[in-house]
């Protein structure tokens, strides 16, 4: 199955086999919506007919609304070959236990099961929200010595690398899958470049509305006009959210709740509130900083000439 799943990553064509599970679903939803047909993976259209379920908020769920993120997150690009490149790195290191670090709704250890039966996997997780969701066992922190930590999404988290270095054994390995912003020297380079990345997301999705207003704060970002493109998604999110009210396409409708959780992203990450993304360089940089060597690096989607979702493979020396 991994073989075949990293056969259909190399050739980016839509998959035809083992279909029914969730790797392959979102796999080929992906690869049809880059060739310009927006599809909806099961995963999503199931989730959406479900009932949530009514637990207290946390400092996510306070600048998140965890329901659609648990919904729509399937939806960004390069969401689903994160988990194939890791469960590739987990495969040759001949990984058999790791836990995963805030693994929100799970899906991608969902997807890591089914690759990697044979792996013990494990969750560390604070929402309420997900962890009664959680497919896989929870934890209240990593495991002091632990071999193998998986992160997908979580590096830019407060203290998250002495958090890492501290708990992950000499030898062990940290594996992180997340996002990465073009490498800056200024406050406001920083603040350009995130809102430049989160657009780029987003103007790969082949939709046609409120195209005009991404590409204008792209241009405007791109320029080095923070305060005018930030003032323009501000305006975007909210004529989303009132779109968002009425009727319309079921595809479509799916994808302007995604295009909300990227904003929300965009807007928090620019003012650094829960999103504080860096570049690759700084990163790596800061980790060897904490004894953990480099060991593999990949670049999965591209957003930019340096930025989009990379994975990082690290060993603790």
């Amino acid at each position: 199955v991994l073989a075949y799943a990293i056969s259909a990553v190399n050739k980016r064509q839509p998959p035809e086999r083992y279909l029914d599970l969730l790797l392959f679903d979102v796999l080929s939803a992906e690869y049809n919506t880059w060739a310009g047909r927006p599809t909806l993976p099961k995963a999503v259209v199931e989730a959406r007919s479900a009932s949530p379920p009514h637990v207290r908020a946390t400092s996510f769920g306070q600048n998140f609304d965890v329901y659609e993120y648990f919904i729509y997150e399937p939806l960004q690009p390069g969401y689903a070959e994160q988990a194939v490149y890791v469960a590739y790195e987990l495969y040759r290191r001949g990984v058999a236990e790791m836990v995963s670090v805030a693994c929100g709704p799970a899906y991608h250890e969902k997807m890591l099961a089914e690759l990697l039966p044979g792996v013990k996997i494990s969750c560390v997780e604070s929402s309420p929200f997900f962890r009664k969701l959680s497919p896989v066992p929870v934890l209240d922190d990593v495991p002091a010595g632990a071999s193998a930590v998986v992160s997908f999404g979580a590096s830019h988290l407060d203290n998250f690398l002495k958090w890492m270095s501290s708990r992950i054994r000499a030898g062990g390995l940290l594996i992180v899958a997340d996002e990465f912003i073009a490498d800056y020297d200024s406050e406001l380079e920083r603040r350009r470049n995130v809102i430049a990345h989160h657009l780029r997301y987003l103007l790969d999705i082949p939709l046609n509305k409120f195209r005009v207003e991404l590409l204008s704060a792209y241009h405007a970002a791109r320029e080095g006009r923070v305060r005018l493109a930030l003032d323009i998604m501000a305006k975007t999110y909210h004529d989303i959210s009132k779109e968002l009210g009425g009727g319309g396409d079921d595809v479509e409708k799916a994808f302007l709740h995604f295009y909300r959780l990227e904003l929300t992203s965009l807007l928090l990450g620019a003012a650094y509130i829960e999103e504080r993304k860096t570049s690759v360089e700084k990163f790596v940089g800061a980790a060897s900083a904490l004894g953990l060597k480099l060991m593999a690096q990949y670049r999965v989607y591209p957003t930019g000439r340096e930025s989009g979702t990379h994975v990082l493979v690290f060993r603790k020396l």
